[in-house]
């Protein structure tokens, strides 16, 4: 499929690529989740629509979470249109992939994978061991940023999710979330036992 020039929003490789390129289903799932590219991911909802991923999210208790409006909808998110989730939500799916059971195992299984390659790893990963595998999803606007993922360690897998806001800066936010996230992992690493031992 095709992407015009029109449908190209801020935030977005694609606005860099040719507008003669095309692409396919895959192509953009991959550009939205390890690029967080906001043309691929408003492409996404044209074709699902509104509708069908809400029902989604309802079909599976994803409980504090919809979607109202495209990315870069500056106008509808002036009018109070905003997009919603909390990390309760994200855990929750996270869970269920992590399980085989979002879909089914298969569907499951390729969606980890697809975290998997991830190419910001600034927040949650940056204080991580650089061979260690973690399937996640960051957020990232100014003074608001999220990761949210699985980390698979040698001793056990467990569940990430953290989300800030309204931080006193980027990078702020970002080693706040990378010092958390060490914190957890050399919790799970010492047997549940790191809060007892410092």
């Amino acid at each position: 499929m095709f992407i015009n020039k029109k449908e190209k929003v801020p935030f977005s490789i694609l606005t860099l690529l040719d507008d003669d390129n095309s692409y396919t289903i895959n192509d953009l799932i991959l550009l939205m989740i390890i690029e967080s590219d906001n043309t691929a991911t408003n492409k996404l909802i044209d074709i699902i629509g509104f509708g069908s991923i809400n029902d989604f999210i309802k079909k599976h208790n994803f409980n504090s979470s919809t979607l109202q409006r495209k990315m870069m909808d500056n106008e509808s998110r002036l009018k109070g249109i905003d997009n919603l989730c909390n990390i309760s939500d994200c855990a929750l799916f996270l869970e269920l992939i992590y399980n085989g059971k979002l879909i089914n195992e298969e569907y499951s299984k390729l969606m980890v994978s697809i975290l998997t390659h991830q190419l910001d790893d600034s927040m949650m990963k940056i204080n991580l061991p650089t061979n260690i595998t973690i399937a996640h999803k960051t957020g990232d606007l100014d003074f608001l940023k999220h990761d949210v993922g699985i980390v698979y360690t040698s001793k056990t897998d467990y569940i990430f999710s953290m989300f800030t806001w309204e931080a006193i800066s980027d990078n702020y936010a970002k080693n706040l979330i990378g010092n958390v996230s060490k914190i957890t992992y050399d919790y799970f690493m010492n047997g549940g036992k790191y809060f007892e031992n410092n």
